[in-house]
């Protein structure tokens, strides 16, 4: 299993260690919503999915092959639906928090969220960077 996981795209490695840390996220924060503060869990999840859905779709894209240039319109695509979809999910719930008065989804949870996979992202390519360093 260790040796699948490593023999993985970084973009796949992301997808994986963001859906874990987000469902032991989800896990830590469910006494919030006991509490009655559902909104924030569930920005988290909006923000995340939003953010590894985008992780998914370049793993696909690097196996097939950054050199293709459909493989580079699909990874322009991504980067701006992904962009518009955090835009547009950010203002309704905005929207619905202080205009409407309806606490479904935490504005600074939905960005707090979609920051969990980059930051995975960037340590995975820390690590890699310096495990390439040593066998130099």
């Amino acid at each position: 299993m260790n040796e699948k996981f490593h023999s993985l795209n970084i973009y796949f490695k992301t997808f994986i260690l963001a859906v874990i840390f987000s469902f032991f996220g989800f896990i830590l924060l469910l006494p919030l919503a006991i509490f009655g503060w559902m909104e924030i869990p569930l920005g988290l999840i909006v923000g995340e999915v939003i953010s590894f859905t985008s992780y998914l779709v370049f793993g696909l894209v690097d196996k097939r092959g950054v050199n293709d240039k459909k493989s580079n319109r699909m990874i322009i695509a991504v980067l701006i639906v992904r962009v518009l979809l955090l835009a547009i999910v950010s203002i309704l719930s905005a929207l619905l928090y202080y205009y409407f008065n309806h606490h479904i989804f935490n504005v600074f949870a939905i960005i707090g969220g979609y920051f969990i996979p980059l930051i995975i992202f960037i340590v995975l390519a820390l690590l890699e960077r310096k495990k390439n360093e040593r066998s130099i």
